[in-house]
């Protein structure tokens, strides 16, 4: 079964299909397995309404009319929404479900699939987002901490953490090494840190990948 944290709070799964009996047979099957199903005609129906969601599994169809599946994950993609898309196609669409899986796509479920299958493909896509979740906590704790630092410690630390050396900064920053020397002391305090190492992780949890 799929891992429930809480068996008072199911956990939720956004399906997107226009086939109402699949809708319907998918709300029920993920009710058997304590899973909240929210249910969506058209890609354009979850677009209008995804603001408003918190990230979960999402079980997409990739053959529909209007905008498509492939289209819906392009569009996830251009506003930075990394959800984890489990597809689901017909027979015969292995090759488009290839180019989903390209896209991101975390698995591909072929029509008529079993529940078997579809839990598995969920518990990577609960784990997909419970890392979300820890990174994301990770990355408000660091900006938390560093908008302590005022605009000139920040832009030091900055520097530290590109392996700049004082007097380089200095010279970029039009300050004496003694000053930099100082915001770097007054900034390391203040984030209660003691290596640069500590100092790189801390910038790298803040905004990872830059």
């Amino acid at each position: 079964m799929v891992h429930q944290d809480d068996k008072d709070t199911p956990q939720t799964v956004y399906v997107i299909d226009d086939n109402g009996d699949l809708r319907r047979s998918m709300h029920f099957l993920l009710d058997t397995m304590n899973i909240r199903a929210r249910l969506f005609a058209r890609a354009e129906h979850f677009l209008e309404s995804v603001a408003l969601l918190t990230e979960a599994p999402i079980l997409l169809d990739l053959r529909m009319p209007e905008m498509d599946g492939l289209e819906l994950m392009l569009e996830l993609d251009r506003r930075g929404l990394d959800w984890p898309v489990i597809v689901m196609t017909a027979h015969g669409d292995v090759p488009v479900a290839v180019r989903a899986m390209k896209l991101g796509a975390i698995e591909f479920l072929e029509k008529p699939f079993e529940s078997e299958a579809l839990e598995a493909a969920l518990r990577l896509a609960f784990t997909a987002v419970a890392g979300h979740s820890h990174v994301n906590a990770l990355r408000a704790a660091a900006a938390e901490r560093l908008g302590h630092l005022t605009p000139r410690e920040t832009e030091v630390v900055r520097g530290l953490a590109q392996g700049k050396p004082n007097k380089v900064i200095a010279h970029e920053l039009a300050l004496s090494p003694r000053t930099v020397e100082m915001h770097r002391s007054n900034a390391m305090e203040k984030l209660n840190l003691k290596s640069l190492a500590e100092l790189i992780m801390l910038l790298e949890h803040a905004a990872p990948g830059e």
